[in-house]
C-alpha cells in the first residue's frame, strides 16, 4: 500500500493536483479515544492502523516538503442509508428486519461515536473547495451528542417500532461468525475501540464551516424511511 501512495504523491506533484484523502482513527493511540481531536497522538496497536499511520505520514511528509497540497480528512465508523457494511445493519437493522434479537461487538455501555454518511459526501466538498483548509488534518462532522452503543441499538429499535433483548458477543462467537459475516472478521483487529469510550471531536470542522451534523436520533429515522 505504501508503494502506492507513493506513487499517487509523485503524480499529483508532477501534473500539480491536490490530494483529499479520506481516513479513519485506527492510527490513533488507544488510550486517547474517549476524546479524539485532529492531535490526538498516533500509536497503533493493530496491524490495520499501522498501514494507516505510515499512509498519513507519507502524505503530510511531502506536504512538509511542499511537493503537494493536501487534506486528510478523519470519519469515524459510518451510518446511513447506503452503508451496509457496518455493525448497526450487519447484525443490527437486518436482525430487527427478520424480527431478531440485534447483535453487538463489545460493551455495549461506553460511548460510540458514527458519522452519518451524506454529512461526509458534503464535508468533503466544502474543504476540496476551501483553499485555507489544505495541508490540514480535518475531523469529519459528527454529532457531539454522546450516545452509548445501547443507545444507537434503542434508537434503531424505536425507528423500526420493533423491541428486542440486546446480545452480546463473545470474541469466540466473533470468531465464529466472522466466518460468514466478514465485517466481523474485518473489526476484530480494531475492536478494542468497542470495548471503551470512542467519542470523535470535528469542533474544529464545525465551528470552521458552521456545519450542524445530523442528530443520532433523525440518522436512524432516514436509515429505515430508505430501507424500507
Amino acid at each position: 500500500m505504501a508503494k502506492f501512495y507513493k506513487n499517487l504523491i509523485e503524480s499529483c506533484q508532477r501534473h500539480n493536483s491536490k490530494i483529499v484523502f479520506i481516513d479513519n482513527v485506527y492510527m490513533y493511540d488507544p488510550k486517547y479515544l474517549s476524546n479524539m481531536t485532529e492531535k490526538t497522538p498516533i500509536n497503533p496497536v493493530a496491524e490495520k492502523g499501522k498501514v494507516r499511520a505510515e499512509v498519513a505520514r507519507l502524505i503530510m511528509n511531502a506536504v512538509e516538503k511542499n511537493r503537494v497540497e493536501a487534506i486528510i480528512a478523519r470519519a469515524p465508523d459510518f451510518y446511513g442509508p447506503d452503508v451496509k457494511n457496518s455493525m448497526l445493519y450487519q447484525t443490527v437493522y437486518l436482525n430487527l428486519l427478520k424480527n431478531k434479537n440485534p447483535q453487538w461487538l463489545g460493551e455495549l455501555d461506553v460511548i460510540h461515536s458514527f458519522i452519518y454518511s451524506k454529512d461526509i459526501g458534503k464535508a468533503v466538498a466544502l474543504l476540496g473547495n476551501t483553499p485555507d483548509a489544505y495541508n490540514q488534518v480535518w475531523h469529519l462532522p459528527t454529532t457531539d451528542e454522546k450516545p452509548t452503543n445501547r443507545q444507537w441499538i434503542e434508537l434503531m429499535m424505536k425507528s423500526m417500532n420493533r423491541q428486542k433483548k440486546i446480545q452480546t458477543m463473545p470474541d469466540l462467537m466473533i470468531s465464529l461468525v466472522g466466518i460468514f459475516m466478514p465485517i466481523l472478521k474485518e473489526l476484530q483487529d480494531v475492536g478494542y475501540q468497542f470495548k471503551q469510550d470512542y467519542f470523535f471531536n470535528s469542533d474544529k470542522f464545525n465551528k470552521r464551516f458552521n456545519f450542524t451534523p445530523i442528530s443520532p436520533e433523525q440518522g436512524m429515522k432516514e436509515i429505515v424511511n430508505v430501507k424500507s
